[in-house]
């Protein structure tokens, strides 16, 4: 039996690009991955996807953990994300396929469950992002404003 195997990147429709030119970044972002994929020759086909480690849920001792792993990051990737004008959770990717999650809510709950705890975790979402390592934002204009705020 033979299998085939498809890589797919969703993204807007060039006609949606004409009534949301806004968009168009987005768009010509996910075309330069489909060009910079089809001419790599570091996947094949039926070569498997890398796997992702995306620690989340913590506890007050996993956010120690968290600085750690971050402290001996090369790099930050960091990511927010929002709900209804407040910050659900904050993202940080230390490797190429290692992250973790520090949420805040938890579908429209609040995730810490005392003011301590959430104390706890925004000190170390403070403490990450005064780390010396550069910083990667996937929206920083977004993103910064928010945590500006916070």
């Amino acid at each position: 039996v033979s299998q085939s195997r498809y890589n797919i990147l969703p993204t807007f429709h060039p006609n949606a690009i004409l009534r949301r030119y806004q968009d168009r970044p987005i768009m010509v972002a996910d075309l330069i991955k489909v060009s910079t994929f089809l001419s790599s020759k570091a996947l094949t086909p039926h070569e498997e996807s890398p796997q992702y480690t995306i620690r989340s849920n913590p506890s007050l001792p996993d956010l120690e953990t968290f600085l750690n792993l971050a402290r001996s990051a090369k790099f930050l990737a960091v990511d927010i994300e929002t709900a209804r004008g407040k910050i659900r959770s904050v993202g940080f990717a230390y490797a190429p396929h290692e992250a973790f999650v520090i949420p805040f809510f938890h579908e429209n709950e609040l995730y810490w469950s005392d003011l301590e705890s959430e104390i706890a975790a925004w000190r170390t979402v403070r403490d990450i992002l005064a780390l010396p390592q550069p910083k990667i934002f996937h929206n920083g204009l977004y993103d910064i404003q928010y945590l500006l705020l916070s």
